[in-house]
This record gives structure tokens, C-alpha cells and sequence, in this order.
């Protein structure tokens, strides 16, 4: 009966320490998920981010180009009323001869 009761104990304790080896590889899993979900989490927030200044540009850029179109009726206009025919890059301004 005493071998049996000492069998039965290190039965007991193999199968604990196996339990607490199992718990603690669970627990190591866990954090490393954390930490990746932390780092995605991160991520997303950075893409979030530059997603956002990408849409702030568009809308000044759009805007922009809104103002530069009604600037470039009331351009033509001047131009004609100045009787300038061509524009050349370079901005040198000739006048119709």
C-alpha cells in the first residue's frame, strides 16, 4: 500500500509539473499575441493617420484647383482685355502686334 501511495505521488507530481510546463507555455503564447495585436494596433493607427493627411492634401488640392479654374476665366479675360495674346512659360508677356 506505501509503494502504491508513492506511486500515486509521483504520478501526481509528474503530471503537475507537465500541467504548470503547459501553463506556462500557454501563458508565453498569450503575451506574444498581445504584443502582436499591440504592434497591429499600432500600425493601424499610423496607416489610419497618414490616410487622413492623404485626404487633408486631396481637399486642399481639389480646392486649389477649384480656384485656379475660376482663376483662369477671369485670367483669359484680363488677358484679352490687355490685348495679350500668348503667355509663354518663362512669363514674358507679349503684346498682339
Amino acid at each position: 500500500m506505501m509503494i502504491r501511495c508513492l506511486q500515486r505521488m509521483r504520478e501526481s507530481e509528474s503530471a503537475l509539473r507537465q500541467l504548470i510546463q503547459e501553463r506556462n507555455e500557454a501563458e508565453r503564447e498569450k503575451w506574444t499575441i498581445l504584443r502582436h495585436a499591440r504592434d497591429e494596433a499600432e500600425r493601424c493607427l499610423a496607416v489610419t493617420t497618414q490616410l487622413t493627411a492623404r485626404d487633408a492634401k486631396i481637399d486642399q488640392l481639389q480646392e486649389e484647383l477649384t480656384q485656379v479654374k475660376r482663376g483662369g476665366k477671369k485670367t483669359r479675360r484680363i488677358f484679352e482685355h490687355l490685348n495679350i495674346s500668348h503667355v509663354p512659360k518663362g512669363s514674358q508677356w507679349r503684346a498682339k502686334t
